[in-house]
This record gives structure tokens, C-alpha cells and sequence, in this order.
């Protein structure tokens, strides 16, 4: 048993199934705890990604979690390496933070918290926090869900014990290509998956939330 656990989520009835599964074979091939979750559409890619916040509260209470921190990662993440600061990191949380004028050339230096990675210990205090994004969610529902999280935080900052992952660690695959030796790559599908699942046409989002299949810890 790892001392942490990967969990991720992705959308029924796209190609995020096919992504989630590379996922799962590269965490079998460096032994790594996890859990999948497939979970229906819930109208718009907009909503399925603001479901991130509501999905960790969930897995906190996941008994197979077993009080483990848990490290959420996109669905179309691929694991390059066994992710050894997650046995010993000694912090509340962790996230990804992008300095834009590195790779997009902003005018002045200002780092973007992206929400494809994150380190989550089960406290109380991230649990806090993890409420106050879904409020923040429901407050601003047409905001990208990362933008919430780091008003969040902007707020509850110091109550918490807060660490930034290194870039190997949220690797965008492209946009970060002179990042050396990742130990987790992102391959942004949403760029292909987010018109599919905008035009969906299935059930509604005001139908009662259900896993439909869970991956087990491995």
C-alpha cells in the first residue's frame, strides 16, 4: 500500500474513457494506489470540471482512501515515474502553480494555479477548504473551476500549510516541453473532449449524481 492515493474521474460516454485508461496502466506499472471514477455528464464541460471539488470531499470519505492523502490528477495524466515526494510531503496541500510569463510570454511574471494536480492530506483544515470551493463554485458557476480554487486560497491561505508542486510534477506535455525528466505529463484533452461533451444530449445535470464504475486500489 502506497502512502498516498491517486483519484480522478472522468466523463462517461467520451474519449476520456480511453485517456483514464493509459492513467490506470502507467499507476499498475510503478504499483501505485488508486481510484477511477467513471461519473455521468452533467451537461457541459464547465460543470463536469466544477464536480472536481464535490468528487475530493467524496473521496475523503472513501473508505479505501483509509486517511491517506489523496493526489488528484486530470484523467488524461500519464504517470513517467514513481512520484516519491508524495510519501513524505509534510504540508496540507499542494498545487500546481504555472508561471505564465515563462511559458506564455505575459507581460509580467504572475503564476496561475492549475488544478490538474493536487496533493490533499485529510484534515480538517482541507476539508474546509475543499467546501469553500464548492461555495465559491456555486456562487460563480460559469468561472473555470482553478480560478475558484485560487480565490479560495487567496482567503484561507493562512490557515493552511500550502506547497507548490515542481513543474515535473504537472507537466503540460506541449506548452512545457523543455521541462526535463516528468514525473506526471498532462495531455489537455479537453481541447478535442470539450465540444463533444457541449453538445451533449443525455440526461440532465438535475439527475441524482451516481458513480457508474469505480477502478479499484491496485
Amino acid at each position: 500500500m502506497t502512502p498516498f492515493i491517486i483519484v480522478a474521474y472522468y466523463t462517461a460516454g467520451t474519449g476520456y474513457k480511453a485517456e483514464a485508461a493509459k492513467l490506470e496502466a502507467s499507476l499498475r506499472l510503478f504499483g501505485i494506489d488508486y481510484l477511477i471514477d467513471e461519473v455521468p455528464n452533467l451537461g457541459s464541460w464547465q460543470k463536469n470540471t466544477q464536480f472536481k471539488a464535490h468528487f475530493l470531499l467524496w473521496k475523503f470519505d472513501d473508505p479505501r482512501v483509509a486517511g491517506r492523502p489523496i493526489v488528484y490528477v486530470d484523467a488524461d495524466a500519464i504517470f513517467l515515474a514513481y512520484p516519491s515526494l508524495f510519501d513524505s510531503l509534510d504540508v496540507d496541500c499542494a498545487f500546481a502553480f504555472l508561471d505564465q510569463s515563462k511559458y506564455y510570454r505575459t507581460p509580467r511574471p504572475r503564476k496561475e494555479l492549475v488544478s490538474s494536480t493536487i496533493y490533499l492530506k485529510n484534515t480538517e483544515a482541507t476539508r474546509e477548504l475543499i467546501m469553500a470551493w464548492i461555495a465559491e463554485n456555486e456562487l460563480y458557476p460559469d468561472v473555470w473551476d482553478q480560478k475558484n480554487l485560487q480565490r479560495v486560497l487567496d482567503r484561507q491561505a493562512a490557515g493552511l500549510r500550502i506547497a507548490g508542486l515542481p513543474e515535473t510534477y504537472f507537466k503540460i506535455f506541449d506548452t512545457m516541453r523543455a521541462v526535463r525528466d516528468p514525473v506526471i505529463e498532462q495531455y489537455q484533452k479537453s481541447r478535442i473532449y470539450r465540444r463533444q461533451i457541449d453538445r451533449w444530449t443525455g440526461p440532465s445535470e438535475r439527475q441524482p449524481f451516481r458513480v457508474i464504475t469505480t477502478h479499484d486500489i491496485h
